[in-house]
């Protein structure tokens, strides 16, 4: 979906992709332009774009350009085998320059982050990475409903939380915002 400067929509275009099961699907997306070309990538929510069950290690990455009317996958990346979420949430992206950027995965299932890098030319994610679990109380999760990141710079970054189902130490960060600041 294109929006104008108002938000209103002027144009939808489908993806080639399709899910096993209802509401599941694509759980991010980050916009990026290489070249004269745009490109969408787009994170699946399970391991192997599958269901629930679906073993860890195997987050997955649809690289998709626009042809004809549809966004077609040209390439599906896997996340580095040592990123072992119980699903995935978002994704954003850090332009570092030269066909570089750093991405972040968020899991709202594991309360973690991954950041590594990615390449455009050869497109590839380098890993392993630098992984961030979220602060807990007394070892239980406290940001166990984390569906948003985004970066505010190189170092620092953004993220949302959904509601939670009431559980503490849970509730007490549902539904909102969260900075943070990477370590140097």
């Amino acid at each position: 979906m294109a929006l104008d400067a108002t938000t209103a929509v002027i144009s939808v275009a489908p993806t080639d992709t399709s899910f096993p099961n209802y509401n599941q699907g694509f759980e991010g997306m980050a916009w990026l332009r290489v070249g004269a070309t745009e490109y969408l990538l787009a994170l699946c929510e399970n391991n192997d774009c599958a269901g629930d069950d679906a073993p860890r290690g195997r987050g997955r990455l649809h690289l998709l350009a626009l042809q004809d009317g549809t966004w077609m996958t040209t390439l599906v990346l896997e996340l580095p085998h040592d990123v072992t979420f119980a699903n995935y949430s978002d994704l954003a992206l850090f332009d570092a320059g030269e066909g570089m950027y750093r991405v972040a995965v968020l899991s709202r299932k594991s309360s973690a982050l991954w950041l590594g890098t990615l390449t455009t030319d050869p497109w590839s994610l380098l890993g392993p990475g630098t992984f961030y679990g979220f602060p807990r109380e007394d070892g239980d999760v406290r940001y166990c409903s984390l569906e948003g990141v985004t970066f505010l710079g190189p170092r620092s970054l953004a993220l949302v939380s959904d509601a939670s189902n009431g559980d503490k130490p849970c509730s007490s960060e549902d539904e909102s915002i969260h900075l943070f600041e990477l370590p140097q």
